[in-house]
């Protein structure tokens, strides 16, 4: 009796692991692209520009900024801690377009609020909710953990993304693919499309020699199509990094 209770009490914790697992993939965000800061950013552009004899990038870019914020650069914004941009699709509504959340971080609020009004002077804070409108379009803000987090729909930002679980710092830029986070129908519609692609390719290429020629085109088709099948279908995570 004692063995079989033990056996029931770890089923049962095993099946609220994997409940409580499952809840915590199903909250990740889809897509988040990680920028580690934006002096790696200056950085890495001024490494770039002068791969290519284009030296002093960085300070052009900071120049820039500096004559469009009329002097006062980026203030407000801390410029050592990463930033970034989270895309959430939902299960339940496959055909919508998402949530996007965009996050800087924030060195001083007030500062942060006033460098905004120089690019959108509509900026209106009630009690800590920041609103303004960018080129027609409804932008809401709110300032958490030294972060302000944007988006177009307000309500994704009364529960704003935990930057400690979805921040990858190991790359100066990450992108990082929650592919099994991504709605059957969108895999379904996004492998649709380029088996249709693979076969306009097919069709504007040279006729096949002979059927052995044939045959190993349909193969190699095949074989693409499945593994990429596969791993659309059950794949986990992607991740695409660049360190310069």
């Amino acid at each position: 009796m004692l063995r079989s209770t033990f056996a029931k009490s770890r089923v049962l914790a095993l099946l609220m692991f994997l409940g409580s697992t499952i809840a915590v993939q199903a909250e990740q965000p889809t897509v988040v692209v990680s920028i580690n800061s934006l002096n790696t950013l200056f950085e890495d552009a001024e490494v770039l520009g002068k791969s290519v004899d284009q030296g002093g990038l960085r300070d052009t870019i900071e120049s820039g900024i500096d004559s469009i914020s009329g002097g006062r650069g980026l203030d407000g914004i801390d410029r050592e801690k990463s930033l970034g941009l989270s895309w959430s699709m939902i299960e339940s509504d496959p055909e919508g377009l998402g949530t996007l959340i965009a996050f800087i971080p924030v060195s001083d609020a007030e500062n942060f609020k006033e460098f905004l009004r120089k690019f959108v002077p509509n900026l209106e804070d009630d009690d800590g909710r920041l609103s303004m409108t960018v080129q027609g379009i409804p932008v809401f803000a709110v300032i958490s953990d030294d972060y302000c987090f944007l988006s177009t729909a307000p309500d994704a930002l009364n529960d704003p993304p935990n930057l400690d679980e979805i921040l990858n710092e190991d790359y100066d830029i990450a992108v990082d693919i929650n592919i099994a986070g991504i709605p059957r129908a969108r895999k379904d519609l996004f492998l649709e499309q380029v088996e249709i692609g693979a076969k306009r390719y097919e069709d504007r290429d040279a006729p096949p020699k002979d059927e052995a020629e044939a045959r190993g085109r349909q193969l190699g088709r095949d074989w693409a199509l499945g593994f990429l099948k596969a791993f659309a279908l059950d794949g986990d995570r992607l991740t695409f990094g660049v360190n310069v």
